[in-house]
């Protein structure tokens, strides 16, 4: 997260830019999340494939019936882990997030994990298509991505 910040947002800022819009795969995924949970300026997020946690937290939020029942003071996971999915919660209590994407193949490892936290966040976009956790999913989700209407409001072209 702190090199996110100094390598890619406070560069932007100090360039004039106005709005950061974080994007990551996997791994990258979830440093625009965790980016996100403790720097506000951050425009949107779009998440492709995410790693969000260790197989024995997210057993803990599925053993709690979801997101949206889970309770991070009651968890063994890690800081982290705890952190973010408090942060997650928040978008389905209604309070201020960055609008957020969550993209992903059906057949990615994660997609288990993914359904199921999305469930709990109807004010996260998501599109699920056919593959696995790869780039040419990952390409395709991307595309699909842009052409529509989030690519409009972070000024891509399709």
């Amino acid at each position: 997260v702190a090199r996110l910040h100094a390598d890619v947002v406070a560069e932007g800022l100090a360039r004039g830019v106005e709005a950061t819009w974080l994007v990551g795969i996997s791994l990258g995924g979830l440093a625009a999340m965790l980016y996100a949970e403790r720097h506000a300026q951050v425009a949107g997020i779009v998440a492709l494939a995410p790693y969000v946690g260790t197989r024995d937290t997210l057993a803990e939020v599925r053993a709690a019936g979801g997101l949206a029942n889970w309770r991070a003071d009651a968890s063994r996971g890690l800081d982290w882990e705890r952190r973010l999915l408090a942060w997650l919660q928040g978008f389905a209590r209604g309070e201020p997030r960055p609008p957020m994407w969550l993209c992903y193949g059906r057949d990615d490892r994660f997609a288990d994990s993914l359904d199921m936290l999305a469930a709990d966040l109807p004010r996260v976009g998501r599109i699920v298509r056919d593959g696995g956790h790869a780039w040419d999913t990952w390409t395709r989700l991307w595309d699909e991505l842009l052409a529509g209407a989030v690519g409009a409001r972070i000024g891509a072209r399709a």
